[in-house]
């Protein structure tokens, strides 16, 4: 018969996963600025979508648009 204990979920109740989603997000959008830097535009894309999925208050502040034009000009 499998563990039918609950196990609390990490940072469950004391807000700890917000601060952890906007660690994520802040990384995210470095990487995605680093990569965008070095021509990886696959890469770049995929983070910039993490972002946007974590945070989707961001999509204005997060020019995507600017990567796929990028992206036309190699």
């Amino acid at each position: 018969m499998p563990n039918s204990r609950s196990r609390p979920r990490r940072g469950a109740g004391n807000g700890s996963g917000a601060a952890g989603r906007d660690e994520l997000v802040s990384r995210s959008l470095q990487s995605a600025e680093h990569c965008l830097s070095a021509q990886d535009f696959g890469t770049a894309y995929a983070h910039y979508l993490l972002v946007l999925s974590l945070a989707p208050e961001l999509k204005d502040d997060v020019k995507v648009s600017s990567l796929l034009r990028s992206s036309k000009k190699s």
